[in-house]
């Protein structure tokens, strides 16, 4: 890849994690990530008391506990995956800093800029690691993003979703191609899970949603910004690429929080459900996640695991997040020269 000049650099952009896991560090995380308002998108009042009164004195513990049941001996999975593709995209790109970014914990945003401000940095291509478009992973990452760079004088532009780049779904499908998917009863999709609301929130055109099942048909501007378009896409995409029968895997949504409705499919009750439909044998992958993490490595590999098989099936097998793979550093170093190309134009 060519490389550009050292006035300019690549902000990776991650969700974040605590920094230990213990029911401290995770009361700072937690409190950061939830009082978040296009996570919990209540007004600041009632954002407030439930995060302060019904979820800080008794989640940070529960939550500490499911922490250390993935946490590696050099860290946080996500923050050490996170590091590793940077590594990977700084050793391909020598003269553009790469720096890693996270939207809630560290390393923070505000320090982030103010590093690339001290070295003279001007222009940063932002690239989340967010396939898909959601208010409350890519619209609040980048939209912080931005801001905090604003503030630092630096210009910013940011990759947009690649849910259905072809680079992708070819990296998705050779991870589960290498773990044999005909050799599966049933293959699951489970991306992680948004409020109804949200689909309408983020819905920019005006209009209705006309959405159809299981893949919108109708060709749709709002397509852009809907998270439920572009997941089911992306299976589908995936599906076709490898030959996958439609009456042989589901997409499904995971990590729900709170009572309202979510979308569904639950990838907890898909695993609890499958077995008594026959099912013994069942490949699982998360394309929504592209480095491991607590909702990868603890929800689907521990407990996922844990209902599918009391439920009376006999093989589980998690397909790891593409991470540092050499497929997936090739599709970013595609995106970033393509968005870098459009700086040099501007």
């Amino acid at each position: 890849m060519k490389t550009n000049s050292s006035s300019e650099a690549v902000l990776v952009l991650n969700l974040g994690t605590p920094d230990q896991p213990t029911p401290s560090g995770l009361r700072r995380y937690l409190k950061q990530f939830l009082m978040d308002p296009k996570v919990i998108d209540a007004p600041f009042p009632i954002r407030w008391m439930i995060v302060n009164l019904f979820v800080l004195p008794f989640r940070p513990a529960q939550s500490a506990q499911k922490y250390k049941s993935i946490w590696m001996k050099e860290g946080s999975p996500l923050l050490l995956f996170t590091q590793k593709i940077v590594d990977s995209l700084q050793r391909k790109m020598p003269n553009t800093k790469v720096i890693m970014g996270m939207r809630y914990g560290n390393p923070s945003l505000r320090t982030v800029a103010q590093e690339l401000n001290k070295n003279g940095i001007e222009k940063v291509t932002i690239l989340p690691l967010y396939p898909h478009y959601a208010m409350s992973s890519y619209e609040t990452a980048v939209e912080e993003a931005m801001r905090e760079l604003s503030l630092a004088n630096l210009q910013t532009k940011s990759i947009q979703p690649w849910y259905d780049n072809a680079l992708y779904i070819q990296a998705l499908a050779a991870a589960m191609e290498a773990h044999k998917p005909s050799e599966y009863d049933f293959i699951v999709f489970s991306f992680h899970g948004i409020p109804l609301r949200h689909l309408h929130k983020t819905n920019k055109t005006g209009e209705p949603c006309k959405r159809s099942q299981p893949v919108c048909e109708i060709p749709c501007a709002g397509h852009t910004t809907c998270y439920y378009y572009q997941t089911q896409k992306t299976a589908s995409l995936v599906a076709e690429y490898i030959g996958i029968n439609k009456d042989t895997y589901i997409v499904s949504y995971q990590s729900r929080l709170g009572s309202d409705k979510w979308l569904t499919p639950s990838t907890e009750n898909v695993f609890r459900d499958l077995p008594s439909r026959g099912v013994s044998s069942v490949l699982v992958v998360a394309p929504s996640f592209v480095t491991d993490g607590l909702e990868t490595l603890e929800e689907i590999e521990i407990k996922g695991r844990g209902i599918f098989l009391q439920a009376g099936g006999k093989t589980f097998q998690y397909v790891p997040a593409l991470n540092d793979t050499p497929a997936f550093i090739d599709l970013l170093l595609k995106l970033i020269e393509s968005q870098l190309e459009s700086h040099v134009k501007t």
